[in-house]
């Protein structure tokens, strides 16, 4: 299959988009939350709340193309290093093309700022989709309930995907150094950072011996650095 990420500009097309949103959340949310569906469509897909978020938040809405159809889309903005992923809908029948992943490769490379990170929130219920961001390489960072109004709230995981592997910065001597509770991904590459001109040593560490590599853990280790 051919996919493409193709930018939505005009009225017309936000209105398509609309249309499909409301569609896809009536398919895949009904049986979650069906009462609030309506309001929820009106609050976060309608024509004006999405040109508003175009024209005043800094959100970027895409289409996701797969052999000429716009089969789904996505939205998002940056802000503050970050890529926020407010919404990535595929519809049904193109799903399992590799639409989701394709255009979550696409978000790391078109980001004009390099963010630093990537994160969404996702429904603690939409077991598919957190199994889909884990094998993205995303954690659960926290959890959070926010009250969206009416008498609703959403009950999300905020999930998040590192882009830059983390540095560990340490004034080495020729002595073992402890670095006390890390969080870790199942592969993690850095450079130890020195105070002077010495020579900065490689580390890659592998964790993918854990129950679940996607996850992250909290650990005690020990560097022992021997630097001329």
């Amino acid at each position: 299959s051919e996919l493409q990420m193709k930018q939505i500009k005009t009225p017309e097309q936000i209105k398509e988009m609309c249309f499909l949103a409301s569609r896809i959340w009536r398919e895949h949310y009904a049986d979650s939350f069906a009462d609030q569906i309506t309001y929820m469509v009106e609050k976060f897909q309608s024509f004006k709340a999405v040109t508003n978020q175009i024209e005043h938040q800094g959100y970027t809405y895409c289409w996701l193309v797969c052999d000429g159809q716009n089969a789904g889309f996505c939205g998002y903005k940056i802000e503050n290093g970050a890529l926020f992923l407010s919404k990535l809908y595929i519809e049904k029948t193109f799903r399992r093309k590799g639409l989701a992943s394709f255009a979550l490769e696409e978000l790391k490379k078109s980001a004009g700022e390099k963010p630093g990170y990537i994160w969404l929130t996702v429904n603690r219920d939409n077991l598919g989709s957190v199994a889909f961001y884990r094998q993205a390489g995303f954690y659960v960072d926290h959890d959070e309930v926010t009250d969206i109004g009416q008498g609703y709230v959403m009950d999300d995981h905020i999930m998040r995907l590192d882009l830059a592997p983390p540095q560990i910065d340490l004034t080495t001597g020729a002595q073992a150094e402890a670095v006390p509770f890390f969080r870790l991904p199942a592969s993690l590459d850095c450079v130890l950072q020195t105070n002077d001109s010495r020579p900065q040593p490689q580390v890659n560490l592998r964790l993918s011996n854990f129950p679940d590599p996607s996850d992250f853990y909290i650990i005690s280790f020990l560097f022992s650095c021997f630097l001329p």
